[in-house]
């Protein structure tokens, strides 16, 4: 005679999102009892036709069978995802916005002290990071080929204010102790940054072993090729957590003035002084903007990138614009490359 023992039952459990390809999950269980247990996963039907979907990062609760002596069996069903604390986000031409990474608390913004060095697109980072709930940390990687970072460290501080920042070598081992202070357990660190900037090698670094697959720059441009093809939540041996990312030339603007503000926070400070309130720095009578460029205590540069950023996300937050223009972009370069490969044959 069967017992409800003899029977596979359904369990509900807290996990967390480690990977995403297209339809399905890999989930670790964020239990005492399975701490390390990887499992995967499928998204409930009503979760899909509301269009709710799990990032990496994301904390979720999921139901799966288990066996009469507990074993689980077949793939775990995604049920409901918990509230987020932060979430980094990028437009993208196609659905508008892309979520990329949830409850990160760090995001290490990855960047070389080499000729692919842009202070704009780290200005750029940290307004989108910031918006999204969580601390940019600047990461000058590659300081052993370099011989004078002051230069690096200037424009960064130049731009981007009192942002936190590290200059580290993988190689030589330089400050690499500096980011382990960050590691503190069911603390998330997400490394954002180009192709190249080494992102892989820093988490080998970090970890004492290799577990990224890394690759090289060219040497024309001091651009990178694609190593890590897939967001991935990493679960150190002390229960912190880093989630790598692909690549990105850009993180992107979308929706980011609180970010934007908070990067520049000296100049929205000083706006608030301003005759107008309205002012747009620009030519106006009264502004304190433009008094503070004048006398020396504004740097030109720092109000040059804050212009920048300030009409640029202004643009993307006509959303519809914006994403007719990126998609007449990308079906240009479709077309480009398709004459290219006809002249190949």
């Amino acid at each position: 005679m069967n017992t409800n023992d003899s029977f596979n039952q359904t369990k509900t459990v807290t996990a967390r999102i480690v990977s995403v390809h297209k339809n399905r999950f890999q989930i670790v269980l964020d239990s005492a009892e399975r701490k390390a247990a990887e499992h995967d996963a499928v998204l409930a039907g009503r979760l899909l036709y509301r269009g709710e979907i799990p990032v990496v990062g994301d904390y979720i609760e999921a139901e799966f069978e288990t066996s009469p002596v507990g074993k689980p069996v077949g793939d775990a069903r995604i049920v409901s995802i918990l509230p987020r604390k932060s979430l980094i986000t990028r437009p993208e031409y196609r659905v508008g916005t892309q979520n990329m990474a949830a409850n990160v608390d760090i995001c290490f913004l990855v960047v070389s002290a080499n000729a692919d060095f842009s202070v704009n697109r780290i200005a750029r980072y940290a307004s989108a990071v910031l918006q999204g709930g969580s601390k940019p940390v600047v990461v000058l990687t590659k300081a052993d080929l370099c011989s004078d970072l002051s230069e690096y460290m200037h424009r960064i501080t130049e731009i981007c204010g009192n942002i936190q920042m590290h200059c580290v070598s993988s190689k030589t081992g330089v400050d690499i102790d500096e980011l382990r202070q960050y590691l503190v357990p069911g603390t998330t660190i997400g490394l954002f940054g180009s192709s190249g900037v080494g992102k892989s090698t820093l988490i080998n670094t970090l970890l004492g072993r290799e577990i990224m697959r890394t690759g090289d720059i060219r040497e024309k441009d001091d651009k990178g090729r694609h190593t890590t093809t897939h967001r991935e939540l990493i679960t150190l041996p002390n229960g912190a957590f880093v989630i790598d990312t692909p690549g990105m030339r850009e993180l992107g603007m979308w929706d980011s003035g609180d970010g934007i503000d908070a990067v520049f926070a000296d100049i929205e400070e000083l706006s608030r002084a301003c005759r107008y309130s309205d002012c747009t720095h620009t030519s106006e009578p009264g502004c304190a903007v433009l008094k503070a460029l004048a006398d020396g205590t504004l740097d030109a540069a720092r109000l040059e990138s804050y212009r920048k950023l300030k009409t640029e996300n202004e643009y993307t937050a006509d959303n519809s614009r914006y994403l007719e223009v990126k998609r007449a972009k990308f079906k240009e370069i479709a077309k480009i490359n398709k004459t290219n490969r006809k002249n190949k044959r």
